[in-house]
C-alpha cells in the first residue's frame, strides 16, 4: 500500500485537487475493453475512475475496444497533438497493443513521448504491479497527476514480422500455464495456480536453441548506424516497419556469432524488461523498467520441486537461487524453438510432439524462430512518485538471507 494516499474522503479531495495543476487541457485518451480478464474494464470506469476523473477536473475522452488489435488501430491513427495521455482500463495485453501501435507508426520518436498509462482491470495486472499502482484509485491518481519516467520497451521479431512491446517472452512451462488457464478463466486470479498445478503433476521438456548476447558483451556486436537503416512503413496487419532501430537482430545471421549458444532441453523460461509478470509473480527482483536491458531466466534441468517454489512464494524472486535456475542480462536473444517429449532428455525413440505455446505480453504468437532486441527509455509511462523500485531486491534479499 502506498505510504502516501490518505485514509479520510477530505483528504483523498484534497490531494487529487491539489493534482489539479499537473494536468493538462488536452484530454486523456481512455481505452475501455469491456471482455477482457474479469470483465470488469467498464464497471471499474463507472465506478472508480470517472468520479475521481470528474472531480479533479481532468479532462477526458473514452473509447471502448471492440476486437483484437483495436486499441493497436486506434493508436496508429490518432492524431497524437490531441491528448495529453492515452491510458488503457485493461490488463496488459491491450496496453501491448498500444505500444506497438504507437511504435510502429511514421512518426513513432513523437508518438513515443506521448504519456501512457494502464489502470489494471485484466486478470494480472503486472504494469500496474511493477509501478506500484496495483488498485484502480492509485492507477487513477497517477493518471491524474500526468507524472512520467522513461520505460524500455523491447521488440519481437518473427519471419518478417516484427512486434513491440513492453513485458515478457514467455515459453515452455510458464506459457502453457498462461494459455491453458483459459479452461479455467471464470475463476479469476486463481485460475494460473489452477492451470501451474495440473502441468506441473506432468511437466513437458521443450527442447530448443537459445542464443544470448550478454549485456557486458555486447559492445561492439550490432551493426553500424549506416548499414542498418531504421524500417520503413507498417499497417495494423502487416510487419511493423518503422520503429527503433534493431541493432542486434536486424542481421539474420549476426546471432550465429554471439558468445552465449546453449542447445539443450528446457522446462522454464521467460525473459522480461519487468520483474513482475503478474500481480502476484515476480519473475526476477533485478530488474527495473527502465535498466536497458532484458532479463533472461530458464531452466535446463527443473524438477518438480524447483517448479513448485515460485509457485509457493511467488512475491520475493527468491526462486531463482535455485542452483537449477540460470539467469542473464542480455541486449538481445534468438529463441528457436523446438517440439517437447515427456522425457528429460531428447532419448531415441522419444516422441517429439509439436510445440504450441509462445506468449508475448500476455499474447499468443506464431512459435517459430523469435528474435528479441531491448530499446531502452522509448516510452514515456505515467509513474507515481512513490515508485521504489529498490523494494523488489530488498524483499528478495530477506527472503534468501542465511539460505
Amino acid at each position: 500500500m502506498c505510504p502516501f494516499w490518505p485514509e479520510s474522503t477530505f483528504h483523498v479531495t484534497l490531494v487529487i485537487h491539489r493534482a489539479i495543476r499537473y494536468a493538462g487541457t488536452k484530454p486523456v485518451l481512455l481505452l475501455v475493453n469491456p471482455f477482457g480478464g474479469t470483465k470488469r474494464g467498464v464497471k471499474n470506469y463507472e465506478q472508480y475512475v470517472r468520479p475521481m476523473l470528474h472531480l479533479s477536473e481532468t479532462p477526458f475522452e473514452l473509447r471502448k475496444t471492440t476486437h483484437q488489435q483495436h486499441a493497436t488501430q486506434i493508436a496508429q491513427e490518432i492524431d497524437i497533438d490531441a491528448y495529453s495521455a492515452i491510458v488503457t482500463i485493461s490488463g496488459d495485453g491491450v496496453f501491448h497493443e498500444v505500444v506497438h501501435g504507437l511504435l510502429s507508426r511514421r512518426d513513432w520518436e513523437q508518438a513515443s513521448k506521448l504519456p501512457i498509462g494502464l489502470i489494471g482491470s485484466g486478470t494480472a495486472n503486472a504494469l500496474g504491479k511493477n509501478l506500484m499502482c496495483g488498485s484502480i484509485e492509485l492507477a487513477t491518481l497517477a493518471v491524474i497527476k500526468l507524472r512520467t519516467r522513461p520505460m524500455d520497451a523491447f521488440s519481437i521479431t518473427q519471419n518478417d514480422t516484427v512486434t513491440y512491446s513492453h513485458l515478457q517472452l514467455m515459453w515452455t512451462l510458464l506459457a502453457d500455464v498462461d494459455f491453458e488457464s483459459e479452461a479455467y478463466r471464470w475463476l479469476g486470479a486463481e485460475r494460473m495456480t489452477v492451470a501451474a498445478v495440473i502441468r506441473l503433476i506432468r511437466m513437458r521438456t521443450y527442447h530448443g536453441k537459445l542464443y544470448l548476447l550478454p549485456s557486458d558483451k555486447a559492445h561492439g556486436a550490432g551493426p553500424s548506424r549506416s548499414s542498418s537503416p531504421t524500417p520503413k512503413g507498417n499497417s495494423p496487419s502487416s510487419p511493423a516497419t518503422y520503429g527503433p532501430q534493431r541493432i542486434y537482430t536486424a542481421d539474420p545471421k549476426a546471432h550465429l556469432s554471439w558468445p552465449t549458444i546453449i542447445d539443450s532441453s528446457f522446462n522454464y523460461f521467460v525473459a522480461t524488461n519487468l520483474p513482475w509478470i503478474s500481480d502476484d509473480f515476480i519473475v526476477t527482483p533485478h530488474a527495473r523498467i527502465a535498466d536497458g536491458d532484458i532479463h533472461v531466466v530458464w531452466s535446463e534441468k527443473m524438477s518438480f520441486r524447483d517448479a513448485l517454489r515460485p509457485l509457493l512464494d511467488q512475491g520475493t524472486g527468491a526462486y531463482i537461487a535455485q542452483p537449477s535456475v540460470k539467469a542473464e542480462r542480455v541486449k538481445a536473444l534468438v529463441l528457436e524453438p523446438q517440439g517437447w517429449t515427456w522425457d528429460k532428455e531428447r532419448k531415441a525413440g522419444s516422441k517429439m510432439h509439436e510445440g504450441e505455446f509462445m506468449d508475448v505480453s500476455g499474447e499468443r504468437v506464431p512459435y517459430v524462430t523469435t528474435k528479441m532486441e531491448i530499446h531502452p527509455g522509448v516510452l514515456n509511462v505515467l509513474c507515481p512518485d512513490w515508485l521504489d523500485e529498490s523494494a523488489w531486491t530488498r524483499a528478495y534479499e530477506k527472503a534468501t538471507r542465511g539460505s
